[in-house]
């Protein structure tokens, strides 16, 4: 999961309410960002095609599930030791990684029930067992079991059989399609998925985190988006990067300037550039493999005086320098810092054309996306 601002360029005269959001004070201001700044049919609007729960912007995606094409291919066409043999090592898999999720409970909470974890594994048991009295039928008759000869699509026919195929493959019936090819004698099982290829959010909220940014989200003139600063490169690392500097604390941290910051910054070994994906400490942690040099976190940048991680614009639709992942973590992240360079100056000119073209009819309202 992510939070990640977009702003949303919508037109002057379109009605924008602000609303009664900020009725939360002290410690209770954090509830503040799950209502929205501002109400706008146009937002909604706007944002509806990059919706990825909305059926209305999706198409069909099929995705071959290989294990079940095997199980299948292998069962229908004569080798049913080795279907045997998959089914139970998949059904092993299941209950181990049952048994370590019951584990994992059971370490980080000794009092936590464990008792469903333990009626699943004892469901798979007997479950198992049924499976393989169905399988073995199909030594007498295959049709009792499979019905492949009508279609290309076509389904086990017992209905208890089903639903345990599909139990057992983490599957839904609905979601599952069959394509018999007798000529190669191959069966691929394929689950049908539902998706939108412009998917940006799962949900938002008008200002949200970022409700601070301009009027509670609003900025009617667009033209701050075109200003440009210069600073060092470590502002761009985010607060929980920085403190790695020498163990600092949250509140060291955040009493610090930027001056006293560089100043520590100039000693060798601060930042950590890149992780072992094995190695491990003595302690356990992960393995450092590079650190950032001083003149890399200390050499100048430009980037935008205000700015937000995507923009939406009436004409051009969606823009962003790099798709969001998981964590706050953007493809931008995994790039050199010469690319990541070349990709903000490309951005920021592409920007600064379209606010030109925008600012005298437009305002801007920043959302706050989850994807």
């Amino acid at each position: 999961m992510s939070h990640f601002t977009v702003l949303c360029v919508v037109p002057k005269s379109v009605e924008i309410q602000k609303q009664d959001a900020n009725i939360h004070e002290g410690d209770d201001d954090w509830q503040n960002a799950y209502n929205n700044q501002y109400e706008s049919e146009e937002l909604y609007k706007m944002l509806a095609p990059y919706s990825e729960v909305d059926e209305d912007y999706m198409e069909e995606s099929l995705y071959e599930i290989h294990k079940l094409s095997e199980f299948f291919t292998d069962f229908k066409y004569g080798n049913g030791k080795k279907a045997m043999k998959l089914l139970k090592a998949e059904i092993d898999e299941v209950k181990r990684f049952i048994s370590e999720v019951d584990k994992a409970i059971e370490d980080f909470d000794e009092e936590k029930a464990k008792e469903p974890f333990a009626t699943q594994l004892e469901d798979l048991e007997k479950k198992k067992t049924r499976w393989v009295e169905l399988l073995a039928k199909r030594q007498e008759t295959s049709d009792t079991v499979w019905n492949f000869k009508k279609t290309k699509q076509e389904m086990p026919v017992t209905q208890e059989f089903r639903e345990m195929m599909y139990d057992y493959f983490w599957s839904k019936e609905d979601n599952i399609r069959f394509e018999n090819d007798y000529k190669n004698q191959k069966i691929t099982v394929w689950e049908v998925g539902r998706y939108n290829p412009q998917a940006k959010w799962d949900w938002w909220v008008v200002g949200g985190r970022w409700r601070n940014m301009g009027d509670n989200g609003l900025f009617e003139d667009l033209s701050v988006f075109q200003e440009t600063v210069t600073k060092p490169y470590w502002t761009e690392l985010g607060f929980f990067k920085l403190m790695e500097i020498e163990n600092l604390t949250k509140d060291q941290l955040e009493e610090m300037d930027e001056y006293q910051i560089s100043e520590l910054l100039k000693k060798p070994k601060q930042l950590v550039k890149k992780y072992s994906l094995k190695a491990k400490t003595k302690n356990g942690d992960k393995r450092p493999l590079a650190y950032f040099t001083p003149e890399e976190l200390l050499q100048k940048v430009t980037r935008p005086k205000v700015g937000t991680y995507a923009y939406l614009f009436p004409e051009e639709g969606w823009i962003e320098k790099s798709e969001m992942g998981w964590f706050g973590i953007s493809e931008m992240d995994t790039y050199s810092f010469e690319e990541q360079e070349r990709i903000w100056a490309e951005s920021q000119k592409e920007i600064t054309d379209l606010m030109e073209k925008y600012k005298d009819t437009h305002v801007g309202i920043v959302v706050d996306c989850h994807i």
